[in-house]
């Protein structure tokens, strides 16, 4: 516009100056001049050269640094970790699927355990060998150059960036990974070339991985730079200025044009540089008010095409965590005191395993009372009464399995589900589970008030759909077995298993 035509004819102006000034030198000033001019040009050329090989390279490097930041906003979510704790491996894939269709250029999205196992099938999610390599070595912590590049399958090249996925325990973390095309980098490369330019993306072990535009044999200058954030580098190979005489340059049109031929080039990057650095602040905007809860945050209208390509992914993607978001707030599936599932996940887990009983080996539901825990509250205090509870539900962890369930219903109720375990081994696991526990009992350091206190009450009875109508008949049977163990008024802890049904 106004501003870019004012710039050009001051530039315009500024060599006038300099040909009427070199028009009535002498000669011999005029030869040592044409010796400086050749410096000066060969300098500028230079310098020009250096300006847009790291111009380029920062915006291949703000672009990898974008996707980065989008990798760590979907890890920020609590999605990720809540799959990897309660999640199967087709919830996983599912979600994975659907994460990566909303990102713009990825091409593979899954998410790792802590000890870099892909959950779900890898190759569904598009993550290779290479890429199962490179994960091994981040999980290690012997990733020395980052991001890897991937090249081995024709058309399929790419790049793997990766974010820690934290969890309640070290066992719940895991790792997120994500494979995004080249298509977009050599794009970026594309656009911003000049006509005597050659670009090339070189990765950390010197290898060409992109290229843009073409070497005609006259490229002979060579130039490097590091892409920010990277272990990459960007190599320019471009033509260096032909040396002519200071007399044809300064009579003849052509010094003039190429003077404003790269006034419009310095002044078109620099005005593309604003151009990308605003819209990729927006987005930072965008993501920054996502990390703060904020979901209303609107985006104005971007100038490069590409970044408004991915304006609707990231209105989807908002849309998307703001749902989960609501839905975990809503859905909290854990109990403060004692870190133990809660009486929705029971409830969960038991529908879920009372439809499987029609299927394959029934589960087994263990519902525990803690005997006279009123008189810890009464005699030692509520604090007392609630580390009583938080010790049971410590040795509930102990001592079951990882397929095992384990809950807290309310109070000092609480509750095991045995899967894959023998009808006739129930008796021989409860007996040594009451054995163990019995030898541990203890209230704020020292041995229970009286003698039955904190010891447990178990009804033990099957989550089998072929006994029982629904769900609620199972819990009333193990209900009914848990109060004839309590009547037994022993000195230990009991158990009483389920009624048969007429």
């Amino acid at each position: 516009g106004r501003d870019m035509h004012y710039s050009l004819k001051q530039l315009a102006v500024l060599m006038v100056i300099l040909l009427v000034a070199a028009t009535v030198g002498s000669s011999v000033i005029g030869y040592y001049l044409l010796q400086q001019y050749y410096h000066t040009e060969e300098n500028r050329h230079e310098a020009l050269a250096l300006s847009r090989l790291e111009q380029v390279a920062a915006l291949v490097g703000n672009q990898v640094q974008f996707y980065q930041g989008v990798l760590e906003e979907v890890v920020a979510r609590n999605a990720a970790s809540d799959l990897l704790s309660f999640g199967d491996d087709k919830e996983v894939e599912k979600w994975a699927l659907q994460v990566r269709s909303l990102l713009p250029g990825a091409f593979g999205l899954a998410l790792a355990r802590a000890d870099g196992r892909i959950v779900g099938d890898p190759m569904v999610q598009r993550v290779g060998e290479a890429c199962q390599v490179d994960l091994s070595h981040f999980v290690r912590h012997e990733t020395a150059h980052y991001p890897p590049f991937h090249l081995g399958i024709r058309g399929l090249e790419h790049f793997d960036l990766f974010a820690h996925v934290p969890g309640t325990t070290p066992d719940d973390e895991g790792i997120l990974t994500i494979s995004f095309r080249l298509d977009n980098l050599q794009r970026m490369m594309q656009q911003s070339l000049s006509n005597t330019d050659m670009l090339t993306l070189v990765d950390y072990n010197g290898r060409d991985v992109v290229e843009a535009g073409s070497n005609d044999g006259d490229k002979t200058q060579t130039f490097e730079a590091d892409i920010p954030g990277t272990s990459w580098k960007m190599r320019m190979q471009t033509t260096p200025e032909p040396h002519a005489s200071v007399f044809r340059k300064m009579v003849t049109l052509n010094l003039a044009m190429l003077l404003v031929v790269i006034g419009i080039i310095t002044l078109s990057t620099r005005r593309f540089s604003h151009l990308i650095r605003n819209d990729v602040r927006q987005i930072h905007q965008r993501l920054n008010a996502l990390l703060n809860g904020d979901f209303d945050v609107d985006l104005q209208s971007p100038s490069i095409r590409e970044v408004a390509a991915i304006t609707p992914d990231i209105d989807r993607l908002t849309h998307t965590i703001k749902e989960q978001t609501e839905q975990l707030r809503a859905q909290s599936l854990s109990d403060p005191l004692t870190a133990l599932p809660n009486r929705r996940h029971f409830d969960i887990m038991m529908k879920h395993l009372f439809g499987l009983s029609r299927r394959r080996m029934p589960a087994v539901l263990l519902l525990i009372d803690v005997n006279k825990f009123k008189t810890v509250n009464d005699t030692l205090g509520h604090k007392s009464g609630d580390q009583v509870l938080r010790n049971l539900g410590d040795f509930l962890r102990r001592s079951t399995r990882s397929s095992d369930e384990i809950a807290r219903i309310g109070g000092d109720e609480f509750t095991v589900i045995l899967q894959d375990i023998e009808r006739g081994k129930v008796t021989e696991w409860v007996e040594n589970f009451i054995k163990r526990y019995d030898e541990h009992i203890e209230v704020a350091g020292k041995p229970p008030p009286t003698q039955d206190c904190c010891t447990l009450s178990i009804g033990v009875a099957p989550i089998d759909a072929n006994i029982y109508h629904t769900e609620g008949d199972v819990m009333h049977a193990a209900d009914q077995a848990m109060y004839k163990a309590k009547s037994e008024n022993s000195g230990h802890s009991r158990y009483s298993l389920w009624e048969p049904q007429a």
